[in-house]
């Protein structure tokens, strides 16, 4: 809901730089929420951060409840030319069926559609690998030394965010159409990441690589949000932003039911199974 609400809030001109703030400010979260989980984790067990944490993310969400509806498409139809009167007025809320069909109809939204679903594949394949291999070769069994890697990465990914925004909003401006080219290169990233993960480089040559990959993958994270803010109708906005999670739901069932059918941990069969779909995503 977010996203929508926020396309809604600001100007198409400034909206990569809303998008990566808001970004930012949650990744501050991910510098933190590792170090206090990891050390308390370590002092008093799994339970205690999962109970705190999960209290504090409801106390947070209330905040939500005191916000102001935005008029849906407003500074699009400024943006065409419409009167302060005109642009005010919205259009009648579309339906489930009228929401995807319109949704369809857009070619840059149906790319992002089919990549989801090998991304989530391959993700699904190789994500929860690389989190291991992490844990097992920085971690050493302790939840406050992985804590602090994944707030060290959270730091690189607050820098990419905050170059994001500023980046997005430019090339919006002039071809943006290769925001689309950055967003496939964050998928060859994550592949090189894994790549290097499991040849067991030595520790002084792969962390610097985990610590800046962060960054490079960060700065179009937020990109994509703000380019289908432009080209989604206000009127099926919010729709359309959220349904690539319905198509990378897909991928996720269809990678777990590989994992369960293979049950294996072996390393070349979960780079058989992830790498491809990331190459296709990509």
């Amino acid at each position: 809901v977010q996203q929508p609400m926020m396309a809604d809030y600001y100007r198409p001109e400034v909206r990569g730089r809303v998008f990566s703030s808001l970004a930012t400010m949650g990744a501050f979260g991910g510098v933190i929420g590792p170090l206090v989980g990891g050390i308390a984790g370590d002092l008093f067990g799994w339970r205690t951060p999962v109970i705190v944490f999960g209290v504090v993310s409801g106390l947070a969400a209330t905040g939500y409840l005191f916000l102001r509806e935005p008029s849906r498409g407003r500074y699009d139809r400024i943006r065409l030319g419409a009167s302060e009167e005109t642009a005010a007025t919205e259009a009648r809320p579309p339906g489930l069926v009228e929401s995807f069909r319109a949704c369809s109809s857009i070619g840059t939204l149906r790319r992002v559609w089919f990549a989801d679903v090998f991304s989530a594949i391959g993700g699904g394949a190789i994500g929860p690998a690389v989190a291991v291999l992490s844990a097992q070769e920085f971690g050493g069994g302790s939840a406050t030394l992985f804590g602090l890697l994944l707030a060290s990465q959270a730091i690189g990914g607050m820098v990419g965010l905050a170059i994001g925004g500023t980046l997005v909003d430019r090339l919006i401006a002039d071809r943006p159409g290769r925001i689309m080219i950055m967003i496939g290169g964050t998928y060859l990233v994550g592949l090189a990441v894994f790549i290097l993960i499991a040849l067991r480089l030595p520790l002084v040559l792969l962390l610097p690589v985990l610590l800046v990959v962060p960054v490079v993958t960060a700065v179009p994270q937020m990109a994509r949000s703000v380019l289908m803010s432009l080209v989604i109708p206000a009127r099926f906005r919010g729709f359309g932003i959220q349904s690539p999670n319905i198509f990378g739901s897909v991928g996720l069932v269809l990678v777990l039911i590989v994992v369960l059918a293979l049950r294996t941990n072996d390393l070349v069969v979960i780079f058989i199974v992830g790498v491809p779909p990331l190459l296709i995503a990509a």
